[in-house]
């Protein structure tokens, strides 16, 4: 029987029959689409580490490569599977399906083409225009989507006429099964050879260190001059004021900077901003300068950091020397080009949010926190049991331990009771944040005023903030005490710079080089070594901490001038060793002059305190000024007296040119190195203040 084009019509429904979407055909292609999606996500995973590497300086380039092709498996894999459960369905619907050859080519070129999109559009978005909703972002956004939309079409026209069809069954020997089977072993040899650095490790056995153990305690926007000991009225700090009390108290010790970056470098390098060249965010600490951990590893030490602030972290550097580190690290998956993608997808379209949580789910059985045990946020107790932990591993080898905290630094929310400690009496609420970000150098712009009763809350929680750390620090020395560790224990305490509450009409940090931000508190305290209850009322500085470190436990203090010995030039262009005076009981000595920098590309300030006299020198754009204090008859820098004596003004300008242009020359590479500073870290670095 015939229809009217002569087709019989039992051989149609017979080739209808055969045509008919088969079970086993559609799982065979489900599968085959699994597994295309996890050998091209691999390869682009692999493709984008590759970038990644290229254009950050990255110590950890290989598990970045494993973990990013491991993540892009899974997720391209799953895509792969909806994609092939959408074609099962799409079959089931219609009763009918496709050559399989040709829906696997169809839908295999739609999941490059997907891949390509997200890669292409994001990586645009992310590093190239202003916002992912912006008029230009969204044009760019569009002419991408038509372009991977053209690609989809070529590819499947190439998959379909050049390469023929695809086979239906395909075993171990076909391109697609070898390339994943390379992929997995890819990852499970990678993996193990890469995870040891982000799971807990025992300190090393003991390498033949002779001096004591160390604790760096380094306190983030920490006032000198909030402290009991520094002459504060309110009780902030009993324990810091206890072990000044039993150790040796610097009353004036200052930052090379008013910033995280600059501060912390100087004080692990022993060398002047202008030397070490760490300003922007994104810079990385140069390889070419030994740190302070490597020193102490060379000595035989067991070197661990331990910070709460993201900027020291081994993203910028600071895991050189380091045998374990504890700290907010990102994952591969957090830099990932498709995590940001999810995110922002799940920002616009909160339905879809899910797709950013099975993201970051995957990431998580995958990735690691390269150099650095996944800190996720807490006060300085966190840090205090991570730190008992790691010593308990080994408790006989001596360490040297470096713990950043960030319990006093901005938003000042300290937790009950220690926010209403300093102003119970306040009935609004809690004033834990200061109106805006600075961002130009003081004085050439202000900071919005508040009312003073809303200030003086501000400061009660900062303070509340400080007595919270002191409370911690108390616990953490009777726990390091029930170990018997406190006996053969030199303890350095100090702040990487201070805060400013409108004390020259500006607030937080980075935005001048006034007192209340870089002059800071100094602690040094060992039971038998140093006298009790020493105060040194000569100037030291960051700078020479490591030195003098080293010189304590025995290591290699390098060519460090002793402090007794030593002039103003000289002194300008290096750290000094203190230890020599210090442990012989000596509270006397030159005052060392201080050098503090700011450079923040826009603006920029120089600090200059030699002998009685401290020169500022600032710039905003075209705009310059100097300034002329006297620290001792003006403490708080009221009085600018650089109009009365241009002579003096005059004789440190010509040294700070001078200093800055040795200083420069020391440098041992031009470039500093710079990192891509991912989402999720600007995300945290936006919520403590360092990004708008």
């Amino acid at each position: 029987m015939t229809d009217g084009r002569g087709i019989s019509r039992t051989g149609s429904a017979a080739r209808g029959s055969g045509a008919r979407c088969s079970a086993a055909r559609s799982v065979s292609t489900f599968l085959y689409l699994v597994l295309f999606g996890a050998a091209a996500g691999g390869v682009a995973g692999f493709l984008e580490a590759v970038v990644v590497a290229a254009v950050r300086s990255a110590d950890s380039a290989l598990s970045d490569l494993v973990d990013f092709v491991a993540l892009y498996m899974i997720v391209w894999a799953s895509a792969g599977a909806a994609v092939g459960l959408v074609s099962w369905v799409a079959c089931a619907v219609r009763g009918a399906a496709d050559r399989e050859d040709r829906r696997r080519a169809f839908h295999g070129s739609l999941l490059v083409s997907l891949i390509v999109l997200v890669i292409v559009a994001g990586y645009v978005n992310i590093h190239l225009l202003p916002t992912h909703l912006s008029a230009r972002s969204l044009v760019v956004t569009g002419l991408i989507t038509a372009g991977c939309g053209a690609l989809w079409v070529l590819i499947y026209r190439t998959w379909r006429r050049r390469l023929g069809a695809v086979p239906r069954r395909f075993g171990l020997a076909s391109p697609l099964a070898v390339l994943a089977v390379a992929l997995v072993l890819f990852v499970a040899v990678g993996a193990p050879l890469t995870r040891t650095a982000g799971e807990y490790q025992a300190p090393p056995v003991d390498r033949g260190a002779g001096g004591p153990s160390v604790l760096f305690l380094f306190v983030d926007s920490m006032r000198a001059d909030h402290l009991g000991c520094y002459g504060y009225e309110r009780d902030t700090s009993e324990t810091i004021d206890s072990l000044a009390a039993e150790g040796v108290l610097f009353a004036h010790a200052y930052s090379q900077g008013c910033r995280t970056k600059e501060a912390s470098a100087s004080v692990v390098t022993s060398l002047f901003p202008s030397t070490h060249g760490m300003h922007l965010l994104s810079h990385v600490l140069p390889d070419a300068y030994p740190t302070l951990m490597e020193g102490m590893r060379d000595a035989g030490y067991s070197t661990a950091i331990f910070s709460a602030n993201p900027i020291v972290s081994p993203v910028f550097g600071f895991g050189r020397g380091t045998d374990f580190f504890y700290t907010e690290a990102p994952t591969a998956g957090a830099k990932s080009v498709v995590n940001h993608v999810a995110r922002v997808l799940g920002w616009d379209a909160p339905r879809l949010h899910w797709v950013h949580t099975f993201i970051e789910t995957a990431d998580e059985l995958v990735s690691k926190r390269h150099g650095a045990l996944p800190y996720e946020g807490g006060g300085a107790d966190e840090l205090n049991a991570a730190l008992l932990e790691w010593i308990d591993m080994n408790p006989d080898a001596p360490f040297f331990a470096f713990v950043h905290y960030m319990d006093p630094h901005y938003p000042y929310a300290p937790p009950p009771p220690y926010d209403d400690m300093f102003d119970p009496e306040y009935e609004g609420p809690k004033v834990t944040e200061y109106p805006g970000r600075m961002t130009m150098m003081l004085p050439f712009a202000e900071g919005e005023a508040i009312p003073e009763r809303e200030r003086q809350n501000m400061l009660a929680q900062y303070d509340g903030s400080i007595a919270y750390f002191d409370r911690e620090l108390g616990l953490l020395l009777a726990a390091l005490g029930d170990r018997g560790l406190l006996d053969d224990l030199l303890i350095v305490l100090t702040a990487d710079h201070g805060d400013e509450f409108y004390d020259h009409r500006g607030w937080g940090h980075g935005q001048s080089l006034y007192e209340e931000l870089i002059h800071v508190p100094l602690v040094l305290w060992h039971p038998d070594v140093l006298g009790e209850g020493m105060v040194v009322d000569r100037t030291v500085r960051h700078v020479d901490l490591m030195p003098t470190l080293l010189r304590a436990v025995g290591g290699d203090a390098g060519p460090a001038p002793a402090w007794d010995d030593v002039d103003v030039e000289t002194a300008l262009l290096t750290g000094v060793d203190l230890w020599p005076a210090i442990s012989a009981g000596a509270t006397t000595g030159p005052d060392l002059p201080v050098l503090a920098e700011l450079d923040a590309g826009g603006h920029d300030g120089r600090a200059l305190r030699v002998d009685d006299w401290k020169l500022i020198r600032a710039r905003f754009a075209s705009e310059r000024l100097s300034m002329l204090f006297d620290p001792v008859a003006d403490p708080l820098e009221q009085d600018d007296l650089a109009g009365e004596r241009p002579d003096v003004v005059d004789s440190l300008s010509s040294l700070l040119d001078r200093t800055l242009t040795a200083l420069q020359s020391l440098r041992l590479s031009e470039d500093v190195d710079e990192t891509t500073i991912d989402p999720a870290m600007e995300e945290r670095l936006r919520a403590l203040g360092y990004i708008e």
